[in-house]
């Protein structure tokens, strides 16, 4: 069951891991890894946006102390997620492993597709990508999107609506006329996940293409479905405060 996020509780929990709380620590990387990898997954291939993703949380929990406004950390570590890139010369190699991971759950068909779906919203305005990768990828919904970014939900309900009608339109899925002036006719409502029965096949196949495209296997869950952090006692290294970043 997903933890719900209010401004009262990240505040509590930003103030409690200024103070080295540990189970605060691993609050804020439960609550806010969907959007972390998010953020990186619309820049890159999943391998990649793991690995940066748990970078991002080492860099800002690292500086945590510099954060006036406790319940600004969304928006506060998406400003550090969409900075930070790392080594350059690796998204060749992390493309690679990215295409390997997927072709373990998919045929080739479904492959392409798939790499077409992500990279039409990579290719999409920031705020619509990060916002749909929210949705489609990470199954968040409209409010749990506004709680994380700090967006209003009549701003979030905007960017999936205009970000899906362009999703639609570059990946050659028409739309009838009252599904281009009403979010509630489309075929995919992204803000609530719920589609009407007439276009149930069209929201189907595009949510299993973006899924497919975002390597997910049952391997690999999602970032909102990984173990909590800290990991249990009996880790191998004994991992006892925030995640580090990796050597370089």
């Amino acid at each position: 069951m997903r933890q719900a996020v209010t401004p009262l509780e990240i505040a509590r929990q930003v103030r409690d891991a200024q103070r080295g709380s540990q189970a605060a620590f691993a609050w804020l990387y439960r609550a806010f890894a969907p959007l972390v990898h998010a953020i990186h997954l619309g820049r890159g291939p999943h391998a990649r946006a793991e690995e940066l993703a748990q970078d991002t949380f080492a860099i800002a929990f690292a500086q945590l102390g510099q954060l006036r406004e406790a319940t600004h950390f969304g928006p506060w570590i998406a400003a550090i997620a969409r900075r930070h890139r790392g080594r350059k010369g690796t998204d060749e190699e992390s493309l690679r492993e990215d295409h390997d991971g997927a072709s373990t759950v998919a045929g080739p068909d479904d492959r392409a597709e798939a790499e077409h779906a992500l990279h039409a919203i990579r290719g999409l305005p920031e705020a619509y990508r990060e916002t749909l990768l929210l949705r489609l990828v990470e199954g968040l919904s409209g409010p749990e999107i506004a709680a994380l970014t700090g967006l209003t939900a009549a701003s979030v309900r905007v960017n999936l609506h205009r970000g899906m009608a362009k999703l639609r339109a570059a990946l050659g899925l028409s739309a009838s006329p009252a599904t281009r002036t009403s979010p509630v006719s489309s075929g995919c409502s992204a803000a609530t996940g719920t589609c009407r029965p007439r276009y149930r096949r069209q929201r189907c196949r595009l949510h299993r293409r973006v899924g497919a495209g975002a390597g997910r296997s049952r391997s690999r869950p999602a970032a909102s479905q990984r173990p909590p952090w800290p990991p249990p006692s009996g880790c191998r290294g004994g991992c006892t405060g925030p995640p580090t970043r990796r050597g370089r």
